[in-house]
């Protein structure tokens, strides 16, 4: 039996910084009336089921998944006070997309790469004091769907703030990884202990020759015929580096740029 629902994760922003944001949706997805359900930290997702199973006929709902019951990582009770602000930030991504389909336009990246290195990349307070303007930034780097965005905010960043902290170049170094994961169609990137690990869409677009010719260098390295990838990291090794040196030599010549 099919369930009314859909599960889906997107890379939402708030006022101290991005986070994956998992949520069950229901109705058309091409309804541009989109209703969106945010809780407390108590509670989780399926407890809308009976709102949105009555609302669905008329709107596109979705119910976020942020806290300690879900599947979001949108953790502890000092994020509370954010919550409404992800709820907002969602909303505005699930209108785009239903305009963006009702105009027939192409969807942006069909692989969503949820890259988690672990690092502590949220942009701080001293270099931009305001709340509402780090709101703004968490998104656009969101929104991000190319190397010229990510050039662009950098720009605007330097010339509203100035010269941009360690943290913030680093964060900018990471959604570029990720852009270019997500051109490899490479589904997940992430940390655990001195490892990383990687999984590659089956159609992955790679230059297999490369990658195995990079890995035949490493020591630690597990490559499973199902696309999951993991490589120890070298003592001091930079976790940015090696992700970036890995896409690199998976990267076909054309998708190098």
């Amino acid at each position: 039996m099919n369930e009314p629902f859909r599960r889906r994760r997107v890379q939402c922003a708030s006022p101290t910084g991005l986070h994956r944001v998992a949520y069950f949706e229901w109705g058309d997805p091409r309804n541009e009336r989109v209703v969106v359900c945010v809780h407390g930290l108590s509670r989780c997702a399926r407890d809308f089921d009976a709102l949105a199973l009555g609302l669905a006929g008329d709107f596109r709902v979705a119910a976020v998944d942020l806290e300690l019951r879900g599947a979001g990582n949108l953790l502890g009770a000092e994020q509370s006070g954010h919550i409404e602000s992800v709820g907002f930030d969602l909303y505005l991504r699930l209108l785009e997309e239903a305009v963006s389909e009702a105009k027939g336009e192409t969807a942006l990246a069909p692989i969503r790469c949820e890259m988690n290195l672990g690092m502590d990349l949220a942009v701080p307070a001293d270099y931009i004091e305001d709340q509402n303007q780090r709101l703004t930034l968490y998104r656009e780097i969101s929104l991000a769907s190319g190397a010229g965005d990510v050039a662009r905010i950098a720009s605007d960043l330097s010339d509203r703030f100035g010269p941009a902290p360690p943290v913030v170049s680093r964060m900018l170094d990471a959604v570029r990884l990720r852009l270019k994961a997500e051109r490899l169609s490479i589904r997940s990137v992430s940390r655990k202990d001195d490892r990383v690990h990687m999984t590659f869409d089956p159609e992955a677009p790679l230059d297999t020759a490369g990658l195995v010719r990079f890995l035949s260098s490493r020591k630690g390295v597990l490559l499973s015929p199902s696309g999951s990838l993991v490589l120890a990291l070298e003592r001091g090794e930079d976790t940015l580096a090696l992700v970036g040196r890995v896409l690199d030599a998976a990267a076909p010549s054309e998708a190098t740029a």
